[in-house]
């Protein structure tokens, strides 16, 4: 019996020796040969992502775990692989749990969320291991973050947070209570964020963890204004280094709180300090425009722009678009405020807008687009005013007064041109040696002719030669004083013939002077026109001040000017209206009604009249006015044959300002608007000025909407993560392509008297009218006669530094005044071509050359261009010795029909010059 009992002791003892055995034989292959290798490969694939470098903009909140990226994917579906055939083969191990939460970092990393929340649930579920469990809930919390499910996150995670309470591991709490707070960043809930991100922070398990999540309490602070504490943060971003550039960004950071609280030369010191160290040569020029700010909130304001001066011009390489943006609207800020330089001031807005700067990488102050415009409007406005307020100054002067004013701006212009003489004669009394390159096919040979007058090469070289001896000389006898009796000059013998005719020419030695006289209001009725237009202007001004730029100050007093200076323009009473609004709205009570009783008591049945009769509670008289007698003379008006086009506008002008309550009165308006739009495309040479302008205008949109389409297609391309990094990098530079607007100033149709006093209508109608049925083709048709702002050059180059030196550089290059009295610079001496839109050989193909032009026989003439910012040609003069009528004819009628040449930039801007251009004969076949 007892050794009966015996062996059944050692029966079970080996029996679960064995099984134990097997447990531990399976854990052992389970470990090494499967999911060893999937850690393995989860690893690899952990260190390549989080390796890869993430940008920061300091400006919006960062995250504190970083955002996956695309990288490490094939290492990652390893990982998965290797961990689902622990499921598979070993689903008795003990790893089960291990593999799940691996397979789900990998598919988390690998940006497959849906797929990495549903192993983390399974995880969480199926575990045994508390452990694992709150990391499935630290991970699953990630994976919503991912997702954007903010509103669940925050619920899931605060559930979590109260269930396991003080069970949690220390580091596990941590990384929830950071998670929790970073949904609520998403959601914009600064306090609990806060609140949450400091309790969770001190215990992240990691230092880079730490380093940022410091980095964005210090950031969320800041949202609530709780600077101190900010700065607090900032300051433990230093205790966890790991990344230079959040080291680096915590500095700025204490650098911009120093500054917010008034502390100028702790952030001055700091940004100098910053801008010192090696480590930051990459980003100088943001440092020095730190500094530049910092010196303009100080009231340093002549150092501060040289500083910016520096960023954008010193001898650093180029700053970046941002920098660039923040320097110039830094720059606008000086001129607007310091300088009260509005001109200058639109200028650098106008430059920080044409950054195209997101605006998630602009300070929150940062309004570049919107004061660009507004200031635009202003010197535009102030242009105009400049303008009209000269031709109605010259249209006043007597007779002998206003030949004075011609003979000081001949003699301006005659002073000029002999200053322009003297240097060509410096440069052409110089030695100048030019390199003969007679290297290539073209060398002297017996086929090259006499003197090798048959090779273009030869003989542009030779006259290369020539002209850096002598100068561009016509090749004739005589030359030297055969231009001495060229022209003669125009005696201006009274006032009627000043305003008969559009030009008046001044002569004296060689060269012509061309004075514009088309604009000068002679007649009472022009010089009224002239009038109204100072006065819209003026009043468009004092709108711009009180409802864009917000100086009420500056609107009232153009406002006043308007009252008092202008009584009978078409917005007086739209003036003295405003005047009493502004007056009102400041709290002047007693001054506003007194305007109110002023436009009542004049223009009662006006609709501003009735307005403030209302606010004030003031009674009001209007003339009565029979509803079928003011039908009948708007009929009357409308359909009257013995008027002129002008006067019958002028009529229905009159009559819209008189009964501007009448249901007609908008329709009135419309109708002169039309007539003087009709008027002014009748005067000679509009057609050819408008196909001009609007063939450059409809070329430039059918670019942009090409360029448009490649960039929506290359942002859809974007998309693909399977891309490589050369594709992406050229994906990337077509969908950040731009094309330059083309500069419309010179080429712009509408001017002249005509179009400004179709524009002063425009914006009467606008004024008087801003409701009705014609609204918005008023609309239309002001944004289509608004003159485009000239070019404005603001300094770029590294050689020139201010806008004085700029003007310098340009004063000094050798121009030539056309008979259209523009100034063209002389390509004489510049390494400058002349390019021909399409190509030479096409040009020269399309000439009909007379039958006697022989093929072996070509003949080369030149001839003298002077082309506009446009490359359109204004003016040319033969300068070869050809004589032959019909072929003279052929070619110049081909210059005259077919003939444009690309635009010529000097200093990056399109300017008028004056070039020669060969072309060689031959017979077609």
């Amino acid at each position: 019996m007892r050794y009966f009992f015996c062996l059944l002791v050692l029966f079970v003892a080996l029996y679960g020796c064995k099984s134990s055995f097997k447990s531990n034989w399976t854990n052992f292959t389970a470990h090494y040969n499967t999911y060893y290798n999937a850690q393995l490969n989860y690893e690899i694939g952990e260190r390549k992502n989080l390796d890869q470098s993430r940008p920061y903009n300091e400006l919006l909140p960062i995250r504190v775990h970083k955002i996956p990226v695309n990288a490490g994917g094939g290492d990652f579906e390893k990982a998965i692989e290797k961990g689902a055939d622990v499921l598979r083969k070993f689903e008795d191990s003990k790893w089960v749990d291990d593999a799940l939460q691996l397979i789900g970092k990998s598919y988390y990393f690998r940006r497959e969320y849906f797929s990495a929340d549903q192993k983390f649930l399974e995880l969480y579920t199926s575990s045994n291991n508390e452990v694992l469990r709150q990391n499935a809930i630290v991970w699953r919390t990630r994976t919503l973050l991912e997702l954007e499910l903010y509103g669940e996150g925050v619920r899931y995670i605060n559930e979590q947070l109260a269930e396991i309470g003080e069970d949690w591991t220390k580091s596990n709490r941590a990384e929830a209570e950071v998670l929790l707070a970073q949904h609520y960043v998403a959601q914009e809930n600064w306090p609990l964020a806060s609140q949450h991100l400091k309790i969770g922070v001190g215990d992240l398990p990691r230092k880079d963890l730490k380093e940022r999540g410091f980095f964005l309490l210090g950031q969320l602070y800041e949202r609530q204004d709780s600077l101190k504490q900010a700065l607090d943060a900032y300051e433990r971003v230093g205790k966890h280094f790991t990344e230079y550039e959040l080291q680096y960004l915590a500095n700025k950071k204490k650098a911009e709180l120093a500054r917010k609280t008034g502390d100028m030369k702790k952030a001055y010191n700091v940004y100098y300090s910053m801008s010192r160290d090696d480590k930051n040569n990459d980003v100088r020029h943001e440092l020095e425009y730190e500094l530049g700010r910092t010196l303009q909130l100080n009231g340093e304001i002549e150092e501060a722009r040289e500083v910016y001066y520096e960023v954008l011009h010193g001898k650093l390489s180029n700053p970046d678009n941002i920098t660039r943006a923040k320097t110039y609207y830094g720059l606008a800020e000086i001129y607007r405020y310091s300088y009260d330089d509005f001109y200058q001031a639109a200028a650098y807005y106008d430059s920080a807008a044409g950054m195209n700067i997101p605006i998630e990488d602009t300070p929150e102050s940062f309004n570049a687009e919107d004061l660009s415009e507004s200031f635009g409007a202003y010197a535009q406005a102030k242009r105009e005013i400049f303008t009209q307020d000269s031709l109605l100054y010259l249209g006043s002067l007597s007779p002998s007064e206003f030949d004075s004013v011609l003979n000081t701006i001949k003699e301006q212009r005659l002073q000029e041109l002999e200053q322009q003489r003297r240097l060509a004669e410096q440069q052409q009394n110089t030695l100048v040696n030019i390199d003969q390159d007679v290297s290539g096919p073209q060398q002297g040979g017996i086929n090259n002719g006499f003197l090798n007058y048959r090779s273009p090469q030869l003989v542009a070289n030779a006259r290369r030669q020539f002209i850096a001896i002598w100068g561009d000389r016509p090749l004739v006898d005589g030359w030297r004083f055969a231009s001495l009796i060229k022209n003669t000059p125009l005696e201006v013998d009274d006032q009627d013939s000043l305003s008969a005719g559009n030009t008046v020419q001044q002569g004296r030695g060689a060269e012509q002077i061309t004075i514009d006289l088309s604009r000068i209001p002679f007649t009472p009725v022009a010089k009224d026109s002239v009038r109204n237009l100072i006065a819209a202007q003026k009043y468009e001004l004092g709108n711009l001040f009180f409802l864009s730029l917000e100086l009420p100050d500056s609107a009232k007093h153009y406002f006043e000017e308007v009252y008092i200076s202008y009584p009978e323009s078409d917005v007086w009473d739209v003036a003295l209206y405003s005047l009493s609004e502004l007056n009102f709205v400041n709290g002047f009570e007693r001054v506003a009604e007194d305007y109110a009783v002023e436009l009542i008591e004049k223009s009662p049945n006006t609709r501003y009249a009735e307005r403030l009769a209302q606010r004030f509670d003031l009674e009001r008289v209007t003339t009565s006015v029979n509803e079928l007698d003011t039908l009948r003379v708007y009929t009357t008006l409308s359909s009257e044959s013995g008027f002129t086009i002008s006067e019958k506008a002028d009529s229905l002008t009159f009559f819209a300002s008189s009964y501007s309550q009448h249901p007609i009165a908008p329709k009135a308006l419309y109708d002169a608007i039309q007539l003087y739009v009709q008027q002014a495309s009748a005067e000679d040479g509009f057609i050819e000025q408008f196909q001009v302008w609007r063939e450059v205008n409809d070329r430039y949109t059918s670019e942009l909407a090409n360029l448009t389409a490649l960039k929506d297609s290359a942002k859809t391309q974007l998309a693909d993560t399977t891309l490589t990094d050369e594709q992406s990098a050229y994906f990337r530079s077509v969908s950040d392509s731009t094309i330059e607007k083309p500069d419309l100033y010179p080429i712009f149709p509408y001017r002249g008297a005509l179009w400004d006093t179709t524009r002063s209508r425009i914006q009467l109608y606008q004024s008087m009218f801003s409701r009705s049925d014609y609204t918005s083709k008023i609309q239309i048709l002001r944004d289509e006669f608004t003159e485009p702002d000239p070019p404005v050059v603001v300094p770029d180059s590294s050689q020139i530094d201010t806008l004085e030196q700029v003007q310098s550089a340009s004063d000094s290059l050798n121009t030539v005044i056309g008979a259209d009295g523009t100034s063209y610079v002389d390509c004489n001496g510049l390494e400058i071509a002349l390019e021909i839109r399409g190509g030479k050989p096409a040009f020269l193909a399309d000439i009909e050359v007379p039958s006697w032009v022989a093929g072996s026989q070509a003949i080369t003439m030149s001839y003298r261009f002077r082309i506009n910012e446009r490359g359109l040609i204004r003016e040319f003069t033969q300068t070869s010795d050809i004589r032959a009528k019909d072929l003279v004819s052929a070619v110049e009628r081909a210059i005259k029909e077919d003939l444009v040449f690309e635009p010529i930039l000097i200093q990056g801007s399109a300017v008028a010059v004056q070039c020669e251009e060969e072309f060689v004969i031959t017979a077609t076949e």
